[in-house]
């Protein structure tokens, strides 16, 4: 069976990704969630401000109780509407980005915790910092050891020089004479 009945303008579509029902949102683009927390701090701002004014013009204005009292507070309470309103969207909007980077840090640190991924990501740290550090012991080992070779070798060339200088016969091997150049026993 098939359905015949026709889409209206209003009606959300499966195919459109609900875009009807997106058209229809004011301009500040408020979620359909917040709506109802928007009318409640808007309308509490809008009673303390109404009674702010009203006690105001009761104890400031020349105004009698009744009808240039209210027309009066009107005034006023009418010029702070659109400013409730923006700050209002305003403070949602600041408390939603509070909330994305409490969920963020949230599922970051303290989730992996209690979930005990942490443990687990310490004793891999520790694994990698051994073997970084053995790394590095048998690096310096290896620098040493040329150091000692140079030395040798420096030390070698200053008796050799000195027997030259002297004529006196020099038949001492040079160090490291039996290792070649890659660092390996020449093959025989």
């Amino acid at each position: 069976m098939t359905d015949d009945r026709r889409l209206t303008q209003n009606e959300p579509s499966g195919d459109r990704g609900g875009r009807a029902d997106r058209s229809r949102q004011s301009v500040w683009g408020l979620p359909p969630q917040w709506r109802v927390y928007f009318l409640i701090i808007f309308t509490l701002k809008m009673s303390v401000w109404t009674g702010l004014v009203v006690r105001h013009e009761l104890a400031h204005g020349d105004h009698a109780m009744g009808m240039d009292l209210a027309m009066a507070a009107v005034d006023r309470i009418s010029a702070a509407m659109p400013l409730f309103g923006f700050t209002t969207i305003l403070m949602l909007e600041i408390g939603a980005g509070v909330m994305i980077t409490y969920n963020y840090l949230y599922n970051k640190i303290v989730q992996p915790v209690i979930d005990g991924h942490i443990e687990v990501g310490l004793e891999r740290g520790l694994e990698q910092g051994r073997a970084e550090g053995i790394a590095e012991g048998r690096a310096e080992g290896e620098a040493a050891g040329e150091a000692r070779m140079r030395a040798q070798f420096v030390e070698w060339l200053i008796r050799k020089a000195d027997a030259e200088r002297l004529g006196v016969p020099f038949d001492e091997p040079m160090p490291g004479g039996d290792i070649g150049v890659n660092g390996h026993a020449p093959q025989k």
